[in-house]
C-alpha cells in the first residue's frame, strides 16, 4: 500500500534563537527571573506538603518567608 504524506512548507515567521522561553513569559508588565534548586524527593515533598497546610504554593512560601526572614 502507497501512503502519500503531505508536508507543509515551513512558517513564513522565523523564531529567534535567543527569544525568550515560553516559560519566562508573564502576561504582566514586571519582568521576573527564575530561582532553581535541588533538593531531595523527601525534602521536596516535605516543602510542598508544609505549603499546601498553609495554602500557599511553593513560590508563595519561599517569598513569604524570604520577606520575613531578612535583615535589612
Amino acid at each position: 500500500m502507497n501512503t502519500k504524506v503531505k508536508i507543509s512548507p515551513p512558517n513564513s515567521k522565523a523564531i529567534s534563537p535567543t527569544e525568550m522561553p515560553a516559560s519566562a513569559r508573564t502576561s504582566s508588565s514586571v519582568e521576573t527571573k527564575n530561582i532553581q534548586f535541588k533538593v531531595s524527593p523527601q525534602r521536596h515533598n516535605e516543602i510542598k506538603s508544609y505549603a499546601a497546610e498553609r495554602g500557599l504554593s511553593i513560590k508563595d512560601l519561599f517569598l513569604k518567608l524570604f520577606d520575613e526572614n531578612r535583615m535589612i
